[in-house]
């Protein structure tokens, strides 16, 4: 936590890019990281690209 911070007041990171895996997704009550990180991973293991999917928020209707 004191590396990210630090790392935002560098300015090596902007605050959102820095902690966007551990903010909750609204309506799901999981974090970013836990709602794609399977996908990420399969991705990797598979040499594909995820299918990364926005199921509500602003423009999503």
């Amino acid at each position: 936590m004191k590396a990210l911070l630090e790392a935002v007041e560098s300015g090596i990171v902007a605050f959102e890019e820095a902690f966007l895996p551990y903010t909750v997704v609204p309506g799901t009550g999981r974090t970013v990281a836990e709602q794609i990180g399977g996908e990420l991973t399969g991705a990797i293991e598979s040499g594909g690209t995820p299918r990364l999917m926005i199921t509500s928020g602003p423009g999503s209707d």
